[in-house]
């Protein structure tokens, strides 16, 4: 054998795997859903993958039915929104109603203290016209009976028809003297008592009224305050359900099937499928 000089080959031979000099982070975050979240495809750790094909698939029955009962609550938000809007348009309305009866009476207690010393006035004139009247008469019967009795006078026997026309005249006058005397002191009553005390009982009246009033307009803006209150918390009950509704259609556009987005790349998963059973899941995908 005939020695030559040549390179000499040495072959190795070893075990190895390809490591991405970067990766791309997927975060599966939902917004508003809060079940599980189950895998229902995966491609093997290490695969080759190019653009478009599917990585991972969560199954999203459950969320589907999250979001047709936040649907429901949505509805029923809704609806305690229109009631709380009647029941504050009722009480509206029905505040309206007692405040413009309020105010009514309270200008029939003012109108009435108003025309009070006219109307004072008119009684006691009615009073002293009946006194006068009642003076007169008797002042007639006097001089009737005094008249009588000059007729009378002269004689020294009466008869009796004219013995019964001087007692029935006397007996006249005394009951007339009666009468007046009551209507001096009636009209005095009226004068002094009577009518101070009508007049103390419709300022009374009036001041009742007017604390009436102040009271029902406060009362009536608390309970208004108290409806508004219930319809503001109903808004924002709906506000909230909505927004429910949206971030879980949201959670699942974004849940769809994962693709990637670069060339060719391998996919590793390690731990996922544990990730995955949480409200929030993450995976790197490390491109080639």
């Amino acid at each position: 054998v005939t020695a030559e000089k040549k390179d000499l080959p040495v072959n190795i031979e070893c075990t190895g795997f390809f490591k991405a000099e970067e990766k791309t982070a997927i975060a599966v975050e939902p917004e508003e859903y809060r079940g599980s979240l189950i895998i229902t495809k995966i491609v093997p750790e290490g695969e080759t993958v190019k653009e478009g094909d599917l990585l991972l698939k969560f199954d999203r029955q459950e969320m589907k039915k999250a979001s047709a009962k936040a649907e429901e609550g949505v509805v029923d938000a809704r609806l305690k929104l229109d009631k709380a809007k009647a029941a504050l348009e009722a009480r509206r309305i029905e505040e309206e109603a007692t405040l413009q009866k309020t105010r009514k009476d309270l200008e029939l207690a003012e109108r009435k203290l108003k025309n009070q010393p006219a109307l004072a006035a008119i009684k006691l004139d009615e009073g002293r016209q009946k006194c006068q009247a009642g003076e007169d008469g008797l002042a007639d019967m006097r001089v009737n009976l005094q008249q009588l009795e000059q007729m009378y006078q002269h004689r020294e026997l009466h008869t009796d028809t004219e013995n019964i026309l001087l007692e029935r005249s006397r007996r006249g006058i005394r009951d007339m003297e009666r009468d007046v005397e009551r209507g001096r002191k009636k009209l005095a009553q009226l004068e002094t008592q009577e009518i101070p005390t009508e007049r103390d009982e419709l300022e009374l009246a009036v001041a009742q009224k007017r604390a009436e009033l102040r009271k029902f307009e406060v009362q009536s803006q608390v309970n208004l305050a108290e409806k508004q209150v219930d319809v503001t918390k109903a808004e924002g009950a709906l506000k909230q359900e909505e927004e429910g509704v949206a971030g879980l259609q949201r959670d699942q556009e974004a849940l769809g099937p994962l693709l990637p987005t670069v060339h060719p790349v391998l996919a590793a998963h390690k731990g996922i499928e544990e990730l995955a059973q949480l409200p929030t899941a993450r995976q790197e995908i490390l491109p080639r």
